[in-house]
């Protein structure tokens, strides 16, 4: 159903976020496996984002070095069906929570350039980093561009589009000739604080200015209400275009037709 509901809004990729146990067992493998053959028989490419261990947001990893080597694995195992991995999460955002602790740019960029360097080597798959709004974005720009990845992505949410420079500063900063693509890698508004409409207009709006800056790609956060990594399922997951029943909000249609806008 996400796949038919992707073809109707006129999506070019999707996003399937997975943790370490997912691509650690067959049967995991084999469900990514048929994900990706959905859509590519749709002509919808597939990005894989790497979450980590379940155990993770209650118990983080023993060290920087054991998170590298479980995203590495994890990228490793996922990309014989992704179009894109995104490792990493955030490194000055959700990695540094999982983490506990922050690492320096440069460190974030050693990391990085190792994954990277080890993935070429089995795969053909792009590396896209995305990169929280938030502190220290525009020194990680400067770090991660060093590292031969094929994307950087930021996130766009109602608490930093009030500072539309910082993230403008951001795209502008990326040099192309070493990065080629910069994509609003994740954006949205969560319905149940704002509500329905609110959401519509805010989609509209980030659409238009991932095309105002050229961006290469620009993904909704998200599709179905109460779905994510680590969400319950109660009232708190309302960034959905469709409800948990499947039912449309107003957003569902603002999107498509954002990219009509957009696409011609």
């Amino acid at each position: 159903r996400e796949i038919s509901s992707a073809k109707e809004l006129g999506l070019d990729y999707i996003r399937y976020d997975v943790r370490s146990e997912m691509v650690e067992s067959q049967e995991g493998l084999t469900a990514l496996r048929n994900v990706s053959e959905l859509a590519h028989a749709e002509g919808i490419d597939l990005m894989v984002g790497l979450y980590g261990r379940a155990s993770w947001p209650v118990r983080a990893p023993e060290s920087f070095e054991d998170y590298q080597a479980q995203i590495t694995s994890d990228a490793l195992a996922a990309a014989p069906f992704a179009d894109y991995v995104l490792p990493y999460y955030e490194p000055n955002g959700q990695a540094r929570i999982v983490l506990g602790r922050s690492e320096t740019p440069d460190e974030w960029a050693e990391a990085i350039g190792l994954l990277t360097s080890r993935v070429r080597n089995e795969s053909s798959v792009k590396i896209l980093i995305e990169i929280a709004m938030a502190s220290e974005a525009l020194a990680l720009v400067d770090a991660i561009q060093r590292t031969g990845v094929d994307a950087i992505g930021f996130d766009i949410y109602p608490g930093n589009w009030d500072d539309m420079d910082a993230f403008r500063d951001c795209v502008a900063a990326v040099d192309r000739s070493r990065v080629p693509e910069v994509w609003l890698s994740e954006f949205g508004m969560e319905c149940s604080m704002f509500g329905e409409e609110a959401q519509a207009n805010f989609i509209k709006m980030a659409v238009a200015e991932a095309s105002s800056l050229n961006l290469t790609g620009c993904c909704l956060w998200a599709l179905q209400d109460d779905t994510g990594l680590g969400h319950p399922q109660v009232p708190l997951s309302h960034f959905g275009i469709v409800y948990a029943d499947w039912k449309h909000k107003s957003g569902y249609a603002a999107y498509a037709e954002a990219i009509v806008a957009v696409l011609g």
